[in-house]
């Protein structure tokens, strides 16, 4: 029987290029004045050809939710493998105990050290009397580590980390086999249009974790596990089908995002489709290139990258005056991304290698690894 492949470097890829934008993002939003301020000023001040060029490029740095999506997509993929190369489902829950919690808890230590540092040079600041609250309590911090509520001014994207938990428990039920991944899926998207019809299209409406997973996250991750089952089923495409494709899909899921006015269930399905059709036709010219390949150490972008925002935040308030979200020059916060990335690299060899590491020496013969074979 034929199998179609699907190499974990595009995997890893795909991850890298998710958390460096999200990483771009966070940085634009931190630190830029942003459109809205530049189109309100513009009643007084008169806006050239190239304040408006430069305004449509800082568009393209506004998928940052969509992005996360992509993750929750290619985190469905690798663990339908898993799953389907597993028996020991103690041996599944312990190895994703090891790959996540070890770096979260180091995230959460370095958030912080973060806050205690700003209170104590700066008590005044707005990183200062934001954070104090929450990691000067032992219950509050504990409630971060339990993925209880681990959303705050030093962690915002902690806010994607409950529903992969919740994912990762329910895997075992979920993917078992590939008829359940169908049926799953197809209950998922009975979920998502009900949801949208009880609370509307807005991304994770409900106030209640549990109810955002079932009518928005479920969808997402099923998606990735049933891509896994059923890739063959996807088109092939050449290099230049599939760069329009991509550039098509992203630009339909901007203007979406832009007329609703946030992250939906519409835009965000359109990422589905980007994703899946990254997961069956990423070039390898792309993904083979070790220079360009940043996915192994993703998983630090993603967790420690916001605490080095603020620390560049809280420097440039405390020492130049400089104040969150208003710098006027349209690209200088771009100079504030490779500090960032660079303390998330050491921060990987600081923690994530070494549960890698570990877990390299845990791994059976069919775990991920080099290529993985996709049910037909």
């Amino acid at each position: 029987m034929t199998h179609t492949r699907i190499s974990t470097a595009s995997l890893d890829f795909l991850r890298g290029i998710a958390a460096v934008y999200v990483v771009v993002n966070h940085t634009r939003g931190a630190f830029f004045r942003g459109g809205e301020r530049v189109m309100a000023d513009a009643a007084t001040a008169h806006l050239d050809f190239f304040d408006y060029i430069a305004l449509s490029l800082l568009q393209l740095t506004s998928l940052g939710t969509e992005f996360v999506i992509l993750f929750f997509c290619v985190s469905g993929v690798a663990m339908a493998h898993s799953i389907n190369g597993s028996t020991n489902i103690t041996r599944f829950y312990m190895k994703r105990m090891i790959r996540i919690w070890p770096s979260y808890a180091a995230a959460v230590a370095l958030a912080g050290v973060a806050c205690w540092t700003f209170a104590a040079i700066s008590p005044g600041n707005a990183f200062s009397k934001s954070c104090v609250g929450t990691f000067c309590s032992i219950t509050e911090i504990g409630r971060i580590l339990l993925y209880i509520s681990p959303g705050t001014v030093l962690t915002p994207q902690f806010w994607s980390l409950p529903y992969e938990v919740i994912f990762y428990a329910l895997c075992p039920l979920l993917l078992a086999t590939k008829a359940r991944v169908a049926v799953v899926l197809a209950l998922s998207v009975a979920f998502t249009i009900a949801g949208s019809l009880a609370y509307g299209i807005r991304l994770n409406p409900s106030s209640s974790i549990f109810v955002n997973f079932l009518i928005c996250a479920l969808f997402w991750f099923m998606c990735g596990a049933a891509a896994y089952h059923f890739i063959s089923k996807v088109p092939a495409l050449s290099p230049m089908a599939f760069y329009i494709v991509s550039i098509v899909t992203l630009a339909v899921a901007l203007a979406i995002k832009k007329i609703v006015g946030d992250s939906n269930a519409l835009s965000n399905f359109i990422m589905i489709i980007f994703t899946v059709n990254c997961v069956k036709n990423l070039p390898p010219s792309l993904y083979s290139r070790r220079f360009l390949n940043w996915g192994f150490f993703s998983y630090s972008i993603y967790i420690f990258h916001y605490a080095f925002v603020a620390m560049i935040a809280f420097f440039l308030d405390t020492k130049y005056d400089i104040q969150r979200a208003d710098i006027h020059s349209y690209f200088a916060w771009i100079a504030a991304v490779p500090p960032i990335l660079f303390g998330c690299w050491i921060l990987y060899y600081c923690v994530e290698k070494h549960c890698n590491d570990y877990l390299s020496h845990l791994r059976s013969s069919s775990a991920i690894g080099g290529q993985i074979a996709a049910a037909p």
